[in-house]
C-alpha cells in the first residue's frame, strides 16, 4: 500500500459496534478490519457466480447451508433428485442432475449417483433410469442447489446455456467405450 491517509465516517451506533465484535472475534483491531473490508468488496468478481481471490469469501457450497441441506436430506433418508450448479476452473456454468449419496460423508466433496435414463409417458412425466455413476463434486465449486424430481429446473438452467455435466459424463463414457485400432506397424508408417 501507499502512503496512508485518515479517513472518517459516520455510522449508526448498532453496526460501529457489529464491527467491533467482528474485528474481535478475528483478533483484529477495527481499522484493519475495515481496511480488509473494503479491499474485499473492492476486488474483482467473477460476474458469473461472485467469487472473489480476496480471503474470506466462502463459495455457497462450503457455506453451512449446504451443510444444513446434507444434514437435513440424509436425516430424512432421502433420495431425491437434485440439481446442483458448479462453476469450475472459469468454465462456463454447469448444472448435474442427481442423487445425493447418504451412505459417504460430504467433507471436501458431495458424493453424489449421476441418474441417467429417459424420461416416457404421455407428457414425458415418468422417468425410467438406465443406470448411475458415482461422482465427487468439489464443494468449492458448487453454486447452487435444489431438489427438482421431474428434472424442471435442470432442463430451465441447460436451456439457459449451462453446460450439462450428466451429458458431459455420458460423452467421456462413450470415449472410453469406443474400440481401439492397434497401432500401425513400423512397416506400415
Amino acid at each position: 500500500m501507499g502512503d496512508m491517509t485518515t479517513l472518517t465516517i459516520r455510522i449508526d451506533e448498532d453496526l460501529k459496534r457489529e464491527i467491533e465484535r467482528a474485528a474481535t472475534a478475528e483478533t483484529r483491531n477495527v481499522t484493519d478490519f475495515m481496511i480488509r473490508a473494503a479491499m474485499a468488496r473492492l476486488a474483482p468478481q467473477c460476474p458469473a457466480c461472485g467469487r472473489s481471490d480476496q480471503p474470506g469469501f466462502q463459495p455457497p457450497g462450503l457455506s453451512p447451508a449446504m451443510d444444513d441441506y446434507l444434514r437435513q436430506y440424509k436425516e430424512r433418508g432421502s433420495a431425491a433428485p437434485v440439481t446442483i450448479t458448479t462453476l469450475e476452473h472459469n468454465t462456463r456454468p454447469t448444472v448435474y442432475w442427481v442423487r445425493i449419496r447418504n451412505d459417504e460423508p460430504h467433507e471436501g466433496m458431495v458424493m453424489v449417483w449421476v441418474l441417467f435414463g429417459e424420461w416416457r409417458g404421455g407428457r414425458g412425466d415418468m422417468f425410467v433410469e438406465r443406470g448411475t455413476l458415482p461422482i465427487p463434486i468439489p464443494r468449492g465449486f458448487i453454486t447452487g442447489w435444489r431438489e427438482d424430481g421431474d428434472q424442471r429446473w435442470y432442463r430451465v438452467l441447460t436451456a439457459l446455456g449451462y453446460a450439462s455435466g450428466n451429458d458431459q459424463l455420458v460423452n467421456a463414457l462413450r470415449m472410453q467405450q469406443q474400440p481401439t485400432q492397434p497401432a500401425p506397424s513400423k512397416r506400415h508408417r
